[in-house]
């Protein structure tokens, strides 16, 4: 009876741990999409500013010696 219990904490615990790594690596998962999300986000507001300052030295609202 002793060892049944035993065994039963045994195998819920392994279970528990199996369970706290699949949330440890779906979490890891998560962290990773959003930080692609926002890295990609970031480059995209470079582009956008980059090609306003373009667009700015070619009207000549903006003088390259500001730039």
């Amino acid at each position: 009876m002793a060892t049944k219990i035993a065994e039963r904490i045994d195998s819920l615990e392994a279970r528990l741990k199996r369970l706290k790594a699949q949330q440890q690596r779906a979490q890891a998962r998560a962290r990773a999409v959003q930080n692609r999300t926002a890295q990609r986000e970031d480059t995209r507001r470079k582009i956008l500013v980059g090609a306003i300052v373009l667009s700015r030295l070619d009207e000549g609202s903006l003088e390259e010696s500001v730039l």
